[in-house]
């Protein structure tokens, strides 16, 4: 999962991706105690019989708000990648008609397995001990696998995942950074596009940033 960036960077942006998880879990309890005690005010009420329940949904809004600062860490180190351009130098690729693929695996596989699994309303601690668990082992497989970790919540900030299909034999690029309102114009036909890596010296340069593009007379009309 991206080996060549910097380990930080690795974690804020598998944190991020967990944003829409948080969300959901949040929008989902927060329902649940609205049902139980059928009025809005009683919602935030921890000195009660449902003082566990509580306290998993304020540690859930805790990690939402983790996970978002997270997402504007990695969005500050994609605009500092394209601010050291002049130093890191450049280089010239070609995508494929390939975007932000496995949205429905990670819907599939981690979405839906956190919302249905366990039960919250009946065990709350445990379900938090075993959502921790299982997202800490999803980092552990993708930390050291060479699959794409789908980031749902980077597509919301405006920036997508391209596959490259030509290095031209000077890199090893395989991602490319780039904004999803680019997408038609990105994969539409076998376009050079000039990037810039991202990550560590000493790592093969796997991902890089978008600098530019070629336009065609096409995409000016």
């Amino acid at each position: 999962m991206l080996r060549s960036s910097r380990k930080g960077f690795r974690l804020s942006y598998y944190i991020s991706s967990l944003l829409p998880v948080y969300f959901l879990l949040i929008i989902f309890m927060f329902t649940i105690n609205i049902e139980r005690n059928d009025n809005i005010l009683y919602v935030f009420d921890i000195i009660d019989n449902h003082s566990h329940y509580n306290f998993v949904f304020c540690t859930f809004i805790a990690f939402f708000i983790l996970s978002l600062i997270c997402l504007l860490l990695v969005k500050r180190a994609i605009k500092s990648t394209l601010a050291y351009k002049k130093t890191l130098g450049t280089k010239k690729v070609s995508i494929s008609n390939k975007f932000n693929s496995g949205f429905r695996e990670f819907i599939f596989s981690v979405i839906l397995p956190l919302m249905s699994t366990f039960s919250i309303n009946d065990f709350p601690v445990a379900t938090l001990v075993m959502v921790i668990v299982f997202q800490f082992i999803i980092y552990v497989f993708f930390e050291n696998s060479s699959d794409l970790f789908p980031n749902i919540s980077l597509v919301l900030l405006k920036y997508s995942f391209f596959y490259v299909s030509d290095n031209y034999g000077k890199s090893n690029l395989q991602y490319v950074l780039g904004k999803t309102s680019d997408i038609d114009k990105l994969i539409s036909g076998k376009r050079k596009i000039e990037v810039v890596k991202m990550g560590e010296s000493n790592f093969p340069d796997n991902i890089g940033v978008l600098v530019k593009f070629e336009e065609s007379k096409s995409d000016e009309k």
